[in-house]
């Protein structure tokens, strides 16, 4: 049984290798995997330690997107499981393929800046997911498409909303960055 076990997960790892070198919509998506599962833990430890005249709000908001997050995760990898692909499912696989930068002295800013990195969170995310759509449709996984999409909506409400908290519009700072780098 444990030879059986290696060569299934060696298959495993082969494909997944080669998958994100391809890249696949299921490899893509197994990066947004890993960055909601990171996303998640990072809105609970924002959750835990905000602080301000806004704590009430913004304790609550942040839980809420956290468990939100956490049942996106669930649904979008029965969707790659439906489509016989690879869900990352270990702290290594999820610290791999994610690119959410997450740390603990995070709990330790202010309001205001936890409401910033959230949005260019999910504005980076979305560069993922718009990728994985355009996959998705090539590869003719329209289930998987309308999964992303839905997921799409729900990080651009998201930026909206955390960009009113701080008294701003849905894309300010995200838009012209790359000209203030010029």
């Amino acid at each position: 049984m444990s030879e059986l076990v290696d060569k299934l997960y060696e298959a495993e790892v082969k494909k997944a290798d080669h998958d994100h070198h391809v890249p696949t919509a299921g490899a893509m998506t197994g990066h947004i995997l890993a960055n909601l599962k990171l996303e998640s833990l990072k809105l609970f430890q924002s959750a835990s330690y905000v602080k301000g005249e806004n704590y009430v709000t913004l304790h609550h908001l942040f839980l809420d997107l956290a468990k939100k997050e956490d049942a996106l995760f669930y649904d979008l990898s029965k969707e790659l499981l439906i489509e016989g692909e690879l869900v990352p499912t270990t702290n290594e696989e999820i610290t791999r393929y994610g690119k959410i930068e997450e740390a603990g002295k995070n709990k330790y800013h202010s309001a205001e800046v936890m409401l910033e990195t959230f949005v260019k969170d999910f504005d980076w995310q979305n560069l993922f997911i718009d990728r994985a759509i355009k996959l998705a449709e090539k590869e003719e996984k329209f289930s998987l498409q309308h999964a992303l999409i839905e997921l799409l909506t729900f990080n651009k409400e998201n930026i909206l909303t955390f960009q009113a908290l701080n008294g701003h519009d849905a894309r300010y700072g995200l838009d012209d960055e790359d000209e203030d780098e010029d």
